[in-house]
Parts: C-alpha cells; structure tokens; sequence
C-alpha cells in the first residue's frame, strides 16, 4: 500500500484497497490500471542472469494511464534507493507516424 499511495490517481481507491475482498473491477473504463512488474530476463538476450551493479530482485509498481498512455512508476528493492521513480512514455515508432 504505501508504494501504490505515492501514485495520485490510487487515493480514491486507497480505503477500499484495505479490504481482504478488495479487486478492482472494469479495467477497461478506468483512466489508470495498477500493476506490479517484475523482470526475469534482458532483451535481446533472455540467457544473461546477471549484470555488475544492476538487478533483478525488485519490483516496479507501475501506474498507467490508458487515456493518454502515460506509465510512471516506482522501483523498490530492499537494498535500494527508496521509491526511484522510473517515468516513461509510449513512443510510436517511424513506421506507426
């Protein structure tokens, strides 16, 4: 919970969240969906388990707008800075223009 409060839009949905039933419902006509990401592997190259300084042990909780398709986000992992935030924005690419 205290990750997903750093995220303005998640405040309506805070008092319910605490709920043990709590689920949201509809995704498709909410403006943000609240996901949990978690990477296994690099790409192109899925056979690399490890890299010096960087890794895979945390999670980014990501909040995403699906009206303007912007995603920001937050990384945690125990032994990192707290709450590194991770903004990012969906780019089309040169054929898509």
């Amino acid at each position: 919970m205290q990750h997903w409060a750093r995220f303005p839009p998640w405040k309506p949905l805070a008092k319910h969240a605490k709920s043990p039933n709590f689920a949201c419902q509809d995704y498709a006509q909410r403006e943000h969906l609240f996901m949990r990401w978690k990477e296994y592997f690099l790409v192109p190259d899925h056979k690399v388990k490890s890299i010096t300084g960087a890794s895979f042990e945390g999670f980014y909780y990501i909040c995403f707008n699906q009206r303007n398709g912007s995603v920001s986000g937050i990384y945690f992992h125990s032994r990192s800075e707290k709450y590194v935030n991770t903004p990012a924005k969906h780019v089309l690419s040169g054929q898509q223009r």
